[in-house]
């Protein structure tokens, strides 16, 4: 059994490692939406109009194929989603809702007149299909100049998902069909004005939450879960990820649709009401969900962190509950950090030795490093792939 501190972060990738290396798995509270191509469409449209319509964002989404060209017109899959992110770079759109058309219009226009020859294969017709997928996307978007309500965003990115969401496997179209269904929900909200970045930023926290394809444990799969309901399944073996500082307990995080003082608000206006205040709460509730699933588990437990952020290219530390921990374990009240890492010794990393290796990558890393000159294949990967030359 394997649980986390952030399932949000640590469960779609241990759905990729699974799919991977073919591990059999289930997850109970299912996938988070966002890991989905329809959930990361529907983030990228949001911050696409949050954002001014910036063509950066739009280029991005292009570029990762988060949007479905096929819609636009029959032929829009062949002019391909990176040669249009590159054609809306080209276009110097930079920002603004107003500067679309007339820019796309001028790049049709040249690329009608002097078909571009640098890109042998791809249909001339790519400049016309973007100005139609653009023009489409605008006439699905709000104007953020106003104001923007929540039931308002719900409903703009229902309609971008029900028309360019890219479905490209079968947990696609769950993801989209359970998109549809909360921008419906939200979309029968009683309508508030809001700033057009506050009404995207509820309806994108509300998407992160959302997951989509849940299961209850299997004999023979490992089984993935929540520190909420981790340790009832009786297995040998609970695994908790992500005990480092910045994750566990965690910052604040609140409600997107009823924020902690609108529900502190709500019991001081209705005797008897009182909700939960989600922000305020959340570090003591993942300290006792832990705590909890510690007590059920019965097997052997294993509690990690990750002491590098590979983003940040900084160090991460463990959390005041591994020290915690560990002093409980070793009737060694006062020992400190330094004895924790003392005892923790090395981590593993990206690069275990070749024996451990789970794929060609990690065996060609190990074997690489160890290599006295490993500069002396430069110019054999430069021969392989000659376009990191140009980069």
């Amino acid at each position: 059994e394997i649980s986390s501190s952030e399932a949000t972060a640590y469960d779609p990738l241990l759905f990729e490692l699974f799919e991977e290396h073919g591990v059999p798995a289930t997850f109970q509270d299912g996938l988070p939406a966002s890991s989905s191509r329809p959930g990361r469409g529907a983030l990228s449209f949001l911050e696409w109009i949050s954002d001014g319509f910036s063509a950066r964002v739009l280029a991005t989404a292009l570029g990762d194929g988060l949007i479905e060209l096929s819609t636009v017109r029959p032929a829009g899959s062949r002019a391909g989603s990176g040669r249009l992110a590159r054609l809306l770079l080209r276009a110097r759109v930079f920002r603004g809702r107003g500067r679309y058309l007339p820019r796309l219009a001028a790049l049709r226009s040249r690329s009608e007149a002097a078909p571009d020859d640098q890109e042998p294969g791809r249909p001339p017709e790519a400049a016309a299909v973007l100005f139609d997928l653009v023009k489409n996307l605008l006439d699905l978007a709000p104007i953020p100049e106003t104001t923007l309500s929540l039931p308002g965003a719900a409903r703009a990115t229902g309609a971008f998902l029900a028309t360019f969401a890219r479905i490209s496997a079968p947990r696609d179209g769950m993801v989209r069909d359970a998109l549809l269904g909360l921008c419906g929900e939200l979309a029968g909200l009683p309508e508030r004005p809001l700033p057009a970045g506050e009404a995207a930023a509820r309806l994108s926290e509300a998407i992160r939450e959302l997951a989509v394809g849940g299961q209850t444990p299997i004999s023979g799969r490992l089984h993935v879960t929540p520190l909420e309901a981790a340790g009832h399944t009786g297995r040998p073996l609970l695994w908790v990820l992500g005990l480092d500082e910045a994750r566990f307990p965690g910052a604040p995080r609140q409600d997107p649709v009823l924020l902690d003082h609108e529900r502190k608000r709500l019991g001081e206006i209705l005797p008897g009401m009182k909700l939960a205040l989600r922000g305020a709460d959340a570090g003591p509730k993942a300290r006792h969900a832990l705590l909890s699933a510690l007590a059920r588990t019965r097997g052997e437990i294993v509690l990690s962190f990750s002491e590098r952020d590979i983003l940040e290219d900084a160090d991460r530390f463990p959390s005041a509950f591994l020290l915690e921990a560990f002093r409980s374990k070793t009737s060694r009240p006062e020992v400190d950090y330094g004895a924790l890492l003392e005892e923790i010794g090395s981590a593993e990393g990206f690069v275990p030795d070749a024996e451990a290796a789970l794929d060609d990558g990690e065996w060609w890393l190990s074997t690489l490093a160890r290599d006295p000159e490993p500069g002396a294949h430069l110019a054999d990967v430069h021969r392989v792939y000659p376009g990191l030359g140009e980069a």
